[in-house]
């Protein structure tokens, strides 16, 4: 609602002439990105491969929009198009000079951040049309409260437009939120941890196997805990022997043993 507010009103406040040309015309918005330069050898035997342009990645194509303005494409019936900047953040609307597409040094600037990587010189910007053009007019029969850029209901349908342009990140970020909350993460860390404590208690394993019906996974894991069960009493028979035979057999008892305990271990 803020956003669709705020544009109403620097709408309002651009020339009249402005305001009659885009009441009259056709308008689509447009999102302005910087072009991925990204590239990649060119595989092959070949001691001096070349390089060819790269597929980029969402997050990399995400860094090059220009989120801090939307671009106007506003088309008058006879043809002519004119085009505006509308930045929010500064509360302005600048109308350009010529078409941005075709301009190599288009000052794309207000659009991003400051501090943000310049566009590489020579380059041109990426424009992509957001949502659906606007062709709607306001009907000749307005009624008082109706009338002006401010309350007409076509400023208020372009506002709309604006404001989901402005706000459809937001949904982005729920939605990566909702992937897994921070509660969600902890309970599935300690359920890690109690399955693996669990799985070093005797014959659990080969319990649950045979409750999920999987019987070779049973007779596998309740043969890993007997054997375990043999182990440690070779352990006290070897208390008996002479310390030399002592440790040999003891090496060979604890390396068995704890290849048994790691099995529930994740790999």
């Amino acid at each position: 609602m803020a956003w669709a507010v705020q544009f109403k009103y620097q709408l309002s406040l651009l020339p009249i002439a402005d305001q009659e040309c885009i009441k009259r015309s056709n308008v689509t918005f447009m999102e302005v990105s910087r072009p991925f330069l990204g590239t990649e050898l060119i595989p092959g035997l070949s001691l001096n491969p070349g390089r060819r342009p790269r597929k980029p990645t969402p997050q990399e194509l995400k860094d090059l929009e220009g989120g801090l303005g939307v671009l106007m494409k506003v088309e008058e019936a006879d043809g002519k198009v004119h085009y505006y900047s509308y930045f929010p953040g500064q509360g302005k609307i600048v109308k350009e000079e010529g078409v941005p597409g075709e301009q190599p040094g288009f000052d794309d600037s207000n659009y991003f951040a400051k501090g943000s990587k310049a566009r590489v010189a020579g380059t041109y910007n990426v424009f992509t049309q957001f949502d659906a053009t606007n062709s709607e007019r306001d009907s000749a029969d307005l009624k008082s409260g109706e009338k002006g850029a401010y309350f007409s209901p076509r400023s208020g349908s372009l506002a709309t437009l604006v404001g989901k342009f402005f706000t459809k990140n937001y949904v982005h970020l729920k939605e990566q939120a909702a992937g897994e909350t921070r509660i969600e993460k902890n309970t599935r860390a300690n359920q890690a941890v109690n399955e693996f404590l669990l799985s070093l208690v005797p014959f659990y394993d080969g319990i649950q196997d045979s409750l999920k019906g999987n019987v070779g996974g049973a007779v596998f894991n309740l043969a890993f805990d007997i054997l375990g069960f043999f182990f440690l009493g070779q352990v006290r028979r070897v208390e008996r022997l002479k310390p030399a035979s002592q440790q040999a057999v003891l090496s060979s008892v604890l390396f068995l043993r704890a290849s048994v305990l790691l099995r529930g271990l994740p790999i």
